[in-house]
């Protein structure tokens, strides 16, 4: 198991966010949320796959002001992506786009476990996490809340931390949640396997068939001020795509 693209567009991929519907509603929806903001928003359409509108998320910012919705090769899923040099975070899209639509939503991150070397690296702290939100026709929210939660991260040190929380779904392996060692309680087959059962095939990079669309607002002044590139974030935090995890990754 690897990251997508192989961290060749990290930060923006670190967590991956799913919204159920097509991506041309899921960006009119995004484009609306933007609205009601106070933002005037551009939106382009791109019949290109993921790889190829990536690089268009740069110059990447601490204000985002780029987003990418993605069509998948299930065209019940779309994917949404962000220029924040911070680091994709779906959450609060999945949970306003997710109540707006009236639909089911997914946050997946997994980051590879690879411990600092001697030469000083930092190596980075592993993750895998499952995020759904089941749309509730009963129980109407200002924003839609995760239903279910699995939360397996490192801390610091040797530390791993593990959570579930909510109903488990059906497809589960609930057992597997007992187990002596936090790290075999979750593992990244496992992350996947879930996600399969949703029909999402996240980490494959092919599954990001496209078409793709760009909505894109005003940058702030901060955003102005701070802006970088994939490759500038990727040495800060001393990562080289498509090099092997390295390290004792995933133990």
């Amino acid at each position: 198991m690897h990251t997508l693209f192989q961290d060749e567009f990290y930060p923006a991929t670190e967590a991956l966010g799913f919204i159920r519907a097509s991506a041309e509603d899921v960006a009119h929806s995004y484009r609306d949320w933007l609205s009601r903001l106070g933002f005037a928003t551009r939106t382009t359409k791109h019949e290109t796959d993921l790889r190829q509108t990536m690089p268009l998320l740069e110059p990447l910012t601490h204000d985002p002001s780029r987003v990418i919705v993605a069509a998948t090769r299930n065209s019940d899923w779309s994917a949404v992506f962000t220029n924040s040099a911070s680091g994709n975070d779906p959450t609060s899209a999945i949970a306003v786009l997710s109540r707006d639509l009236r639909t089911d939503g997914v946050k997946v991150v997994y980051t590879p476990d690879v411990r600092g070397g001697s030469g000083g690296t930092l190596g980075r702290l592993g993750a895998r996490i499952f995020f759904y939100t089941a749309h509730d026709a009963a129980n109407e929210r200002s924003i839609a809340v995760p239903s279910r939660t699995i939360y397996l991260a490192r801390q610091s040190g040797s530390r791993w931390l593990f959570e579930a929380k909510g109903e488990p779904l059906a497809f589960e392996d609930v057992e597997a949640y007992r187990r002596h060692r936090a790290t075999e309680r979750f593992t990244p087959e496992m992350l996947e396997q879930y996600c399969r059962a949703l029909g999402l095939d996240p980490f494959t990079d092919d599954f990001y068939t496209g078409p793709c669309f760009q909505l894109e607002k005003d940058a702030s002044a901060a955003a102005l001020a701070s802006q970088t590139t994939f490759r500038e974030r990727q040495r800060r935090w001393q990562i080289t795509p498509g090099s092997p995890s390295g390290g004792r990754a995933d133990r």
